[in-house]
């Protein structure tokens, strides 16, 4: 009894992580839809994009109306096109993290004077 259910578990288990899929690329509607359906979000728009050399799509979502800080927040997800996993907005650095797009620092530049040169105190 007790391995009919472990073994039922572990089913489960593999069929939401996706154990079975082999990296079959996903559609915008798909991403569209897996979206919407676990984070309970309503998915504005899903455009194509290429993130550290791999091909993803960017979503763009919404929270939906309620009584709290979060209506309405709009967010941008990445999901890589291949699995349909989301991809992490962080990403590790030589110096710590880096978002994505973030220029990179200016190792001469002093971010604290003014471009005149003049500090006011």
């Amino acid at each position: 009894m007790k391995r009919a259910a472990w073994a039922a578990v572990a089913a489960t288990v593999a069929l939401v992580l996706g154990a079975g899929d082999v990296a079959a690329a996903v559609t915008p509607d798909e991403v569209s839809k897996k979206l919407s359906q676990q984070f309970g979000v309503q998915v504005l728009r899903v455009l194509p994009t290429t993130i550290d050399g791999r091909q993803a799509f960017v979503a763009t979502v919404m929270n939906p109306a309620g009584n709290s800080n979060e209506a309405f927040r709009i967010d941008h997800l990445a999901v890589d096109a291949e699995t349909g996993a989301l991809l992490p907005g962080f990403r590790h650095g030589n110096s710590g993290y880096v978002l994505p797009g973030e220029p990179p620092m200016d190792a001469g530049r002093n971010v604290n004077v003014p471009a005149d040169g003049h500090t006011w105190r």
